[in-house]
């Protein structure tokens, strides 16, 4: 008697909850792509990392979920990963020069001197429309840059392999930065040599203005259709329920 009374009650709270699983009203299309999300970029596993980042542009999300590409990018442990959120939310679509600045705020944050790092980054913001301040952090990375040079052997003593490898080595650095900033900015700066500082801040002083007022426009234009658009939809929602 004692069993089947406890069978009893378990059952009731049983049903109870299936009742109220019911009752609970389903998530929205946008809860649930970030629920969806969120449960995707905390998987152990890198490959549904990046098919959640990826999935989740898919929806537009607002730009008040930036943030949690940032997240990923600056802090995922793999390099992958962190590549593909950066790279997904350059391509997110942006009305305002803000998706431009949280870019330039991912590439502050790296390591000053993981030169392959940052070179991947800044090639990886070309989709942003808004260029000026995404060419302002290039120009300012190549402003700290100088042109190697091999040091003057002396005493008879030949200057080793090594040496010559890193001086290279930065001087190609140096020309891959340059060539970054002939794609995103359309600049016709020279390839690298040990004037390419005059000549790039030359260029910045002469085009910054350039940019900046083009990005001001092109955020008006977005802000007229954004007006545009919701005006018409207010005409519409009022037109169907007449």
């Amino acid at each position: 008697m004692r069993s089947f009374i406890l069978f009893s009650v378990v059952m009731a709270m049983v049903a109870c909850s299936l009742r109220a699983a019911d009752l609970t009203p389903p998530l929205s299309p946008e809860k649930q792509a970030l629920a969806d999300f969120s449960k995707g970029v905390n998987n152990p596993d890198k490959a549904t990392r990046i098919a959640a980042l990826e999935a989740y542009a898919a929806t537009k999300p607002p730009p008040s979920s930036w943030s949690l590409y940032v997240r990923v990018a600056e802090t995922d442990p793999e390099m992958d990963v962190r590549h593909a959120a950066f790279t997904t939310l350059a391509k997110l679509p942006s009305h305002t020069p803000q998706l431009g600045r949280t870019l330039v705020q991912v590439y502050s944050s790296l390591k000053p001197n993981d030169m392959k790092e940052r070179l991947f980054f800044a090639k990886a913001m070309e989709p942003s429309e808004f260029k000026a301040d995404v060419i302002g952090i290039i120009v300012d990375q190549l402003e700290r840059m100088r042109w190697a040079v091999e040091p003057m052997a002396y005493n008879g003593r030949k200057i080793s392999d090594k040496v010559k490898e890193d001086v290279k080595e930065k001087q190609d650095e140096l020309k891959d930065f340059v060539s970054v900033l002939n794609q995103l900015g359309k600049a016709d700066l020279p390839e690298a040599n040990k004037e390419i500082n005059i000549k790039v801040k030359k260029w910045w002083d002469t085009n910054q203005a350039k940019f900046v007022k083009a990005d001001t426009e092109l955020a008006m234009k977005y802000a007229k259709e954004d007006a545009d658009a919701a005006k018409a939809a207010k005409e519409a929602a009022a037109t169907a329920k007449k």
